[in-house]
């Protein structure tokens, strides 16, 4: 209980709606994750009560651990450093005028009004 109390005092909150849950998930806070594991064993509960299979609802959290971790482990593999996409940009004739323009621009002398 002690836990989560401290997850509510950091900033869980039942009526907060989707949109803020996952920001606030998305900034690491491990609240709104225990409160919808809280809803999954509720669920749970209650479907074991009208069936014997309704354990199985139990699964879907260690799935979801699961799939997040292997997630962000395939984005490390697969996504390229920025050294490796900057070796791999090609610059395109427009990219090339445009840059071409600016150092022109900033290589002219500037006057000033007197």
């Amino acid at each position: 209980y002690n836990f989560l109390a401290g997850a509510a005092a950091r900033g869980g909150s039942l009526g907060a709606g989707k949109t803020e849950k996952r920001a606030k998930a998305k900034q690491g806070g491990t609240g709104e994750y225990v409160e919808d594991v809280l809803y999954v064993v509720a669920a749970s509960q209650l479907l074991a009560a009208a069936s014997p299979w309704g354990w199985l609802l139990l699964l879907v959290i260690p799935s979801f651990a699961a799939y997040h971790g292997a997630k962000k482990f395939l984005h490390w593999v697969f996504n390229p450093t920025a050294e490796e996409r900057a070796a791999q940009h090609v610059e395109m004739a427009e990219e090339r005028k445009r840059r071409e323009k600016t150092e022109r621009r900033a290589a002219r002398p500037r006057y000033r009004r007197a």
